[in-house]
């Protein structure tokens, strides 16, 4: 193995793992937008004017700023995430790579780089059309110009206001992007005295980041009264998009271990779980001396001091989730590669010890990456492939869909384009009141043969099943079910009675 670190120049390094990088996220890159990428897509394709007129969706404007320019030049799916999120994953790939070379060692640059590559978390949003790969990205960048700064040869206000730009386009880019800053100020204010950029330099820096982020508090605030809003009107709600506390913190490790793979508290994943961290934490210990202190201090700062905070925060406004803190999982991995290089030079058990840790990681990504190409379950909802079939088996002369929401989804409304009937209940939780105007609404689909209900979210919205029993109390009867992949969940066709004798499954 030592042979193989030294046979490839680092620039080769790099280009064959941002070959891998890329290789491995080209699998599914055009299946079809799930409800929030859709619901990003629409909103994007308003006019330029409109693109900062965005209340209910709790995230700053970049995103919707990028997408709105490649929508100007294709629709295709494909494309959307290229540019919104496979660049940007790939950027951070080279960014960790060219870290961990520079301020670690090479083996450090190739093996974080390899898992990072390999991440199947990280595969799953550099694909998604949604900002979470581009904070990755600025938050690996501003590192960068940060351990530059703190490089004598290297400092210069040059790599200060490179941070700057870097940490006000994060900002604009995700509302956790604050605690990023939080853990690379803290980093910065205990290496000002090694530092060759002053602290009266850094302290201007991170004023002026925090006043180019002023004009959008405004709009900030009116984002957490909407989301507050929708909690109030739409129980249950916040379950769907917050974790429990007690559990986001084990969730969050979880995911940088298992990636995509399902997760629940058994033995298997306290073991797995359990034994990796355990190990991790004793290699740092075991290896770690005073001169390598400092980046123990460093990686702290990038991974664990963002995400406690963001925890703590989290108890009055639920923020975290593992996608949000995708910015911490470099940290992460250039803390395994650097525990695997310091603990493989020991001529005892710590080599053993480090060689399985990464070989599990490996094959839990390699594991749970194949998982994703090759299980539904694992994949995004499949609104294109279901509203295909839909328009050619049903007509739209004599056929409409139902959703039980405030209106049609996003991920419906793109694919659809206005070409098929379209009905929904108008509010969040159906009503126990046979004369609600929800309820009444229902009559005046009567005119129609068949009535397809999407299954979507209707734990929520209509628990009781009340759209069904007001389509039997009309006369409809279910003849057929359309089966989504798990993630969409079922389409439920009814049939006026007399439909029923000349209805045909082909």
């Amino acid at each position: 193995m030592p042979n193989v670190w030294k046979r490839l120049s680092p620039f080769t390094w790099v280009v064959v793992i941002l070959a891998l990088g890329l290789l491995l996220r080209l699998p599914h890159l055009n299946a079809s937008l799930w409800l929030d990428e859709a619901a990003q897509a629409q909103e994007s394709s308003r006019p330029f004017s409109q693109q900062l007129q965005i209340r209910d969706d709790f995230q700053p404007p970049l995103i919707h700023l990028i997408v709105f320019v490649l929508l100007q030049f294709s629709k295709n799916e494909a494309w959307l995430r290229l540019g919104a999120a496979v660049i940007p994953g790939l950027i951070t790939l080279w960014g960790t790579v060219v870290i961990g070379r520079k301020f670690f060692s090479k083996k450090t640059g190739i093996l974080s780089g390899l898992l990072l590559a390999t991440s199947s978390f990280h595969i799953f949003y550099s694909q998604e059309l949604r900002p979470y790969s581009l904070p990755a990205m600025f938050a690996v960048l501003s590192w960068w110009a940060i351990l530059e700064m703190k490089d004598q040869q290297l400092a210069s206000r040059g790599q200060l206001f490179r941070f700057g730009i870097l940490s006000v386009l994060g900002l604009y880019s995700s509302y956790l992007y604050p605690f990023v800053l939080i853990g690379q100020f803290v980093y910065l204010l205990s290496i000002w005295k090694k530092s060759a950029v002053s602290l009266r330099d850094g302290g201007l820096a991170f004023l002026a980041i925090g006043l180019a982020f002023l004009p959008w508090v405004p709009s900030f605030l009116d984002q957490i009264s909407a989301g507050q809003q929708l909690r109030q009107n739409f129980v249950g709600w916040e379950n769907v998009v917050s974790f429990d506390q007690i559990k986001s913190l084990s969730l969050i490790g979880g995911k940088f271990v298992f990636g995509v793979l399902d997760l629940s508290v058994n033995m298997v994943f306290l073991g797995v779980f359990g034994g990796i961290s355990a190990a991790i934490t004793f290699l740092t210990w075991k290896t770690s001396s005073t001169k390598n202190l400092s980046k123990i201090w460093l990686l702290c700062c990038w991974m664990i001091l963002p995400i406690l905070t963001a925890w703590l925060v989290s108890f009055w406004i639920p923020v975290v989730q593992p996608k949000r803190v995708l910015f911490a999982l470099p940290a992460f991995y250039l803390l395994v590669g650097w525990v695997y290089e310091s603990a493989i030079k020991q001529k005892n058990y710590l080599k053993y010890v480090a060689v399985v840790v990464v070989g599990v990681l490996i094959s839990l990504n390699v594991f749970s990456t194949t998982a994703y190409y090759t299980q539904s379950k694992y994949q995004r909802e499949n609104w294109r492939e279901v509203h295909t079939y839909i328009s050619q088996k049903y007509s739209p002369a004599d056929s409409t869909v139902l959703f039980g929401f405030p209106d049609e989804f996003a991920s419906w409304h793109w694919y659809n384009d206005n070409t098929f009937p379209t009905a929904s209940t108008g509010v969040f939780t159906v009503s126990e009141d046979p004369e609600s105007p929800e309820r009444q609404r229902l009559k005046q689909l009567t005119e129609y043969s068949y009535i397809l209900v999407f299954d979507y979210l209707r734990d929520l919205t209509d628990p009781s099943r009340l759209i069904e029993a007001d389509l039997l109390r009309y006369g409809y009867e279910e003849v057929d079910v359309i089966q989504g992949n798990e993630a969409l969940g079922m389409i439920r066709v009814f049939a006026r009675t007399r439909q029923i004798i000349g209805y045909s499954e082909y």
